[in-house]
């Protein structure tokens, strides 16, 4: 049986080290998040009644390749133009 507080250490752990892997990676918390929630969900119900020590890695890369793909879509010049365009809009209403 899987408890609280290892859950939270896992999720905790988990964070931490990819954090520490991905240190020169912007925005790395997003996909850090990801990974940990995914493998913390993945460890307390072991899907397919697969060991977890298999399913465990599997998913949380899944999720962190997701995160790292949506994080990399913000990175993308016209992404950037459009937020630029958004701020410029939001301190000068109307055009000014």
């Amino acid at each position: 049986k899987k408890s609280l507080e290892g859950s939270l250490a896992m999720f905790a752990v988990c964070f931490a080290t990819c954090c520490s892997v991905f240190l020169s990676v912007e925005l790395r918390e997003y996909p850090a998040f990801a990974g940990a929630l995914a493998a913390t969900l993945v460890e307390l119900h072991e899907p397919f009644g697969i060991n977890d020590n298999l399913t465990i890695p599997i998913i949380s890369s899944l999720a962190m390749q997701w995160a790292f793909s949506r994080v990399a879509a913000c990175d993308a010049p016209e992404t950037i133009e459009w937020v630029r365009a958004m701020a410029q809009q939001a301190v000068h209403p109307g055009g000014l």
